[in-house]
């Protein structure tokens, strides 16, 4: 059974550590002081939560931001689809990893996020989590969405790269050879 401790961020199966996708993919570049840096995943938490209790009870609490996501969700209905999974922790037994999409639809899946950032390390992170709904039988989507808020609107880019699986799996890789290599290095 996959366990998720949300304090630690940390997956693991049966006792057993499993990388994160966002612990696998290279981190973006940017400078952020600890203070920003910690008010703005203070936010994120805070957005992610409004937009999960909107999908479980529908109900935007007439609160701006999730009256613009629900619009948004609207008008983009024909390009989703049906909601399929939103803020649930997921294992991928094939490759060994775990991750908790934002959103999955059965024609997209989506991440929000604060603003734009790298569409690279954007499509590396949605590519592990296309990986994941594959694997609970989601069908083949080439719409990879990054959701932000502007100026009272969501607006959405595609980041979708036919190239990004592969790329993921090469990190995951990556990641699981320096474990190994850490570990005997450790080891006595």
């Amino acid at each position: 059974m996959l366990n998720f401790n949300d304090e630690k961020h940390e997956y693991s199966l049966n006792g057993k550590r499993l990388p994160s996708v966002t612990e696998v993919i290279p981190k973006a570049d940017f400078y952020c002081s600890p203070g920003r840096l910690e008010e703005t995943r203070i936010e994120g938490v805070e957005n992610h939560g409004m937009i999960k209790l909107f999908l479980d009870t529908g109900d935007t609490f007439d609160d701006p931001y999730i009256m613009a996501f629900s619009e948004w969700l609207d008008e983009n209905y024909p390009v989703l689809g049906k909601l399929l999974y939103h803020e649930q922790p997921m294992l991928s037994i094939k490759h060994a990893f775990a991750g908790t999409p934002d959103i999955i639809f059965e024609k997209a899946i989506v991440d929000n996020k604060r603003s734009f950032g790298d569409k690279k390390i954007h499509a590396l992170q949605l590519a592990g989590y296309y990986l994941l709904a594959r694997e609970k039988g989601i069908k083949k989507t080439k719409t990879w969405l990054i959701i932000s808020f502007t100026n009272g609107k969501f607006k959405a880019r595609n980041v979708y790269d036919d190239r990004a699986e592969n790329i993921f799996l090469a990190c995951l890789n990556r990641y699981k050879n320096d474990q190994l290599i850490d570990s005997y290095l450790k080891s006595t």
